[in-house]
């Protein structure tokens, strides 16, 4: 039998809490900041945040699903907010959970787009693949200007002015330190390109990632 890990992710995001309690409750704003563009999207928001959660105003989001549930609650620090799932569990702290990583990933979206691109249409690039999260992680730097957004066990963000004001996320399935090759996401998040510059900068990363990971593949917005 499979014992599921206890966890507790918290992201602190310059935002007052109403602002990202609407980021969290309307679906056409979770649209802009949620994981990655692809034609299931608005029915993955649709479970999440509508078809399985029980909405507690001002600040608390229940989410029930066959893993047991989780709940998100807002807590207000200073002129910001504080963000936190948790969901219970047993298995050890150190294990890697896909669950736990989605929403790592998803709460930095969500403050990257409530800090810095609020009310902002998205278009983004979702690669996988397999690779050594080191040398993917050192290629990235050199390839992307920007700084740190965070930085965890199994993720690398990158905040940059390129891309209209970009994000990318690194979500390794094992650690980003290994130099080991493993399962592996990048999601590039970008703003107000239009067509020809959006077309080209997926063929760019996808002829980057095409060097770099076994298995290479690419989802994207149209």
């Amino acid at each position: 039998m499979t014992v599921q890990k206890a966890f507790e992710v918290e992201v602190k995001i310059d935002a007052a809490p109403d602002r990202v309690w609407a980021a969290v409750t309307d679906p056409a704003a979770i649209e802009r900041w949620h994981g990655w563009d692809y034609d299931g999207l608005a029915a993955e928001i649709q479970y999440i945040y509508v078809d399985h959660a029980t909405l507690a105003p001002p600040d608390r989001l229940i989410i029930a699903d066959e893993t047991g549930g989780q709940e998100i609650v807002l807590v207000p620090d200073g002129s910001g907010t504080r963000i936190r799932v948790t969901r219970p569990g047993e298995a050890a702290v150190d294990q890697y959970d896909m669950i736990e990583e989605g929403w790592r990933s998803f709460f930095q979206q969500l403050r990257h787009y409530l800090e810095r691109h609020p009310d902002e249409e998205r278009r983004t690039i979702f690669l996988e693949g397999d690779a050594s999260p080191a040398a993917v992680v050192a290629d990235l730097r050199a390839k992307v200007a920007g700084r740190d957004w965070h930085a965890d066990r199994y993720q690398a963000g990158i905040a940059t002015d390129d891309f209209g004001g970009g994000l990318v996320i690194l979500a390794s399935g094992i650690p980003v330190a290994a130099d080991e090759t493993g399962p592996m996401m990048i999601t590039l998040t970008t703003h107000g390109l239009d067509d020809e510059v959006f077309a080209a900068t997926k063929r760019g990363w996808l002829a980057w990632w095409s060097g770099l990971a076994q298995n290479p593949r690419l989802t994207s917005a149209p």
